[in-house]
């Protein structure tokens, strides 16, 4: 482990009852399984964070037996690793997937979700009980927007004198947590020492208004060193896109507008559309190909082999994703237009962006073509998520030296 102990005038973390300087050590709690193929914004930080000198736990909750019954590959990557287990991932990374027999998962099912909404505080309680011991001797936690939040009533207990830093990688309404979470995140929200936000368009959410400003930090997310090592005009196949084709390529499964897809990709058979992801609602048509989960560093490869990078939102999704999307950034990273269905100003496509309704098959085939034909005349410089957890690094570390000077 490197470890990159700190003078009391911007840390002052020191051992317990000694005078020598320790390594400081941070609990990660997110909805991401820390082991997962996946990768996401979490990982990047938590990573970052660790080979910056900090000792990093990966809590995963918001999961529970319920899954079992889904079974989707994010089950299969949390049974992989082992529920309710302390594992040790390499030299100051452990992780941990708290899993109780229920939690208040979100369903659209409105009976089904009112039942669940009982199961919010046992879970809280279980939560509290199994992750609270773990984290007892960290020095910061970094909290995702997830039934972590939860967590945040333990503020005068096993969170008392720690730092809390929230980055919400998404709103939780966005991301369709349980209302009964929503209702206790916002009831114990001023518990939180500091916000990093992905975009400033998270500002205007009712989630975020009235907080303090002085407590808030625009830290827009980074690229990832697998994109930024294919950043050379060299191109990689190992899905075999057909070079004979026009490729479409898509990442995830968030706020994926499955209607919109079912009712008008098999229309369009001049493309071939390629899902990368565990993905709702995709249909079988000649010119759709499923690709599943694979792993990070192939599906950013491949992307320097599509022509069209795709981000199908629901129409209701909040636009702050035109700033954190990872698949958008992906994409536009390596050079690769985009298809989205958000209003855009009038410079986006300049930036690589192209703007189409959902309710119009015309209007999305005039997307793509403009998009193939313009691509990204010019592209934003890619900020590596190196340089973004130096600058989270160095924000939680004056706020721990604020907190104890």
């Amino acid at each position: 482990m490197i470890e990159r102990p700190f003078s009391m005038k911007t840390s002052g973390v020191q051992s317990r009852g000694t005078s020598h300087l320790r390594t400081r050590k941070l609990a990660v709690i997110s909805f991401q399984i820390a082991t997962s193929r996946k990768r996401t914004s979490f990982h990047f930080i938590a990573e970052g964070l660790r080979n910056a000198g900090w000792e990093v736990k990966f809590i995963t909750v918001g999961i529970s037996s319920l899954d079992r019954l889904q079974g989707t590959e994010r089950w299969r990557d949390a049974q992989s690793h082992g529920l309710n287990l302390l594992r040790e991932n390499g030299d100051g990374f452990l992780s941990y997937i708290h899993c109780p027999m229920i939690h208040p998962k979100a369903t659209s099912k409105s009976v089904l979700r009112g039942l669940l909404g009982f199961a919010t505080e046992p879970y809280r309680r279980s939560l509290a009980h199994a992750v609270c011991p773990i984290i007892e001797d960290v020095d910061a936690v970094l909290l995702e927007s997830c039934d972590g939040v939860l967590l945040l009533s333990e503020a005068l207990g096993c969170l008392n004198k720690k730092i809390i830093v929230y980055r919400p990688s998404d709103l939780l309404s966005a991301v369709g947590i349980h209302p009964s979470v929503v209702a206790s995140f916002m009831a114990t929200r001023d518990r939180i020492d500091r916000i990093l936000l992905p975009s400033r368009l998270m500002l205007g959410s009712p989630e975020l208004s009235g907080i303090d400003p002085s407590r808030i930090s625009i830290v827009p997310h980074g690229v990832s060193r697998e994109i930024l090592d294919c950043q050379t005009g060299e191109t990689w196949n190992p899905y075999n896109f057909s070079r004979g084709e026009l490729n479409v390529m898509t990442v995830g499964g968030m706020a994926f507008d499955s209607d919109f897809v079912s009712s008008v990709i098999p229309k369009i058979t001049e493309y071939k559309f390629h899902f990368f992801g565990q993905i709702p609602g995709i249909p079988k048509s000649s010119n759709i190909i499923l690709h599943g989960e694979q792993p990070y560093a192939d599906i950013v490869q491949q992307a320097t082999s599509a022509d069209i990078g795709a981000a199908f939102y629901r129409s209701d999704s909040p636009s702050y994703l035109l700033e954190s999307s990872n698949k958008i950034r992906m994409f536009l990273s390596l050079g690769k237009p985009v298809v989205c269905p958000f209003s855009l100003d009038k410079d986006a496509e300049q930036r690589g962006l192209y703007s189409y309704s959902p309710n119009s098959v015309e209007s999305f085939v005039q997307a793509l073509e403009r998009a193939r034909r313009f691509g990204v005349p010019n592209p934003t410089p890619s900020r590596p998520w190196t340089a973004v957890c130096a600058e989270i690094d160095n924000i939680i570390s004056l706020d721990i030296a604020r907190r104890l000077a």
